[in-house]
C-alpha cells in the first residue's frame, strides 16, 4: 500500500512538473510573433480598449440582472414560504449557492478588471515578451470569469426548476 502511494505520489509530481515546463514552453513567443505584437501595438491596444468597454458593459449588465433577480424574486419567494410555513431547503440551498456565486463573480470580475489594466499599460513596442505573457494572464482570469457566470446560470436553472417542482406540488 505504501509503495503504491509513493508510486502515485511520484507519478502526480512527474505530472504537474511536465505541465509547468510545458507552459514555460508555450509562455514564450518568436521573434516574428515579438515583431508583430511591436509592429501592430497601437492597433492592438484600440482592440482590447474596446473589448475593456464592452467588458465593462456586460459586467454591469449582469450584475444588475443578478441583483434583480435575488432582490424581485429570490428572496421573497424564499421569505413567502417561510412565513406560510413552507420552507424548501433545496431552494434555500440554492439562494445560499446563488449569493456566493455572486460574490465570486464580483471577485473574479475585479481580478480579471486588474490583469486587463496590467496588460493595456505594459509597452507592447518595447516588450511585446512582456505583454504577451500579461494577454496570457488577462485571458486565463477571462476565462475563470466566463466560469463563474456560467455556475450562476446553473444555479438559476436549478432555482427555476426547483420553483417549478415546488409550484406541482401546492
Amino acid at each position: 500500500m505504501k509503495k503504491r502511494v509513493l508510486i502515485l505520489s511520484l507519478a502526480l509530481a512527474f505530472i504537474v512538473a511536465a505541465t509547468a515546463h510545458a507552459e514555460e514552453k508555450t509562455s514564450t513567443i518568436s521573434k516574428e510573433q515579438a515583431g508583430a505584437i511591436s509592429q501592430s501595438c497601437d492597433s492592438i491596444k484600440q482592440s482590447l480598449r474596446k473589448l475593456q468597454k464592452a467588458d465593462t458593459k456586460t459586467r454591469s449588465y449582469l450584475g444588475s440582472i443578478y441583483e434583480e433577480l435575488l432582490t424581485d424574486f429570490i428572496n421573497p419567494l424564499n421569505i413567502r414560504l417561510v412565513k406560510n410555513n413552507l420552507p424548501s431547503t433545496s431552494l434555500t440551498e440554492l439562494h445560499s449557492s446563488f449569493l456566493s456565486g455572486r460574490q465570486d463573480f464580483a471577485k473574479k470580475f475585479t481580478l480579471y478588471e486588474q490583469s486587463f489594466e496590467a496588460l493595456l499599460s505594459s509597452d507592447c513596442t518595447k516588450n511585446p515578451e512582456e505583454f504577451y505573457q500579461k494577454l496570457q494572464e488577462t485571458r486565463k482570469a477571462r476565462t475563470t470569469l466566463e466560469q463563474s457566470t456560467e455556475a450562476l446560470r446553473m444555479i438559476l436553472e436549478k432555482h427555476q426548476n426547483a420553483v417549478q417542482t415546488l409550484k406541482g406540488t401546492l
